[in-house]
């Protein structure tokens, strides 16, 4: 869960905040561990790229007129344009992002990845509260 994300990172010299709703509605499986792989994949390419321990926020926001949306940021070195144009053209590069994005698709959201000179952004976002998982 984004808790124990949250206390890997901060056992690795990251400064974590962590922004959750009080209560989190009960979700089906496929949306909680498709927001959960989301969240995973952008800690992981946190460690690989941000250049070492830095401020890093995660927020989860849930409610029914806007839906879901999983924010991870972080404050690292982040990446220019130039950088992301030279990273495009070698082969694997992308896969991670392109895992995140595929796992939003599959539970019909979309996921948007900004870099910038001074940090990352990428956030998941499914534009409906999904109905609970049957009994």
């Amino acid at each position: 869960d984004a808790l124990t994300l949250a206390e890997e990172m901060e056992k690795a010299g990251y400064s974590v905040t962590l922004v959750l709703p009080e209560e989190t509605p009960i979700l089906p499986s496929a949306v909680e561990t498709a927001l959960f792989r989301v969240a995973q994949e952008a800690v992981t390419n946190i460690r690989k790229h941000a250049g070492g321990p830095c401020p890093v926020t995660v927020s989860l926001t849930m409610d029914a007129p806007t839906g879901i949306t999983l924010r991870i940021s972080d404050r690292g070195r982040g990446i220019t344009p130039a950088e992301t144009a030279l990273r495009a053209d070698r082969q694997g590069m992308q896969v991670g992002r392109e895992v995140m994005h595929e796992r939003m698709l599959a539970i019909g959201g979309d996921l948007l990845w900004e870099a910038k000179p001074e940090g990352v952004c990428v956030t998941a976002h499914l534009p409906h509260l999904p109905l609970p998982p049957s009994s």
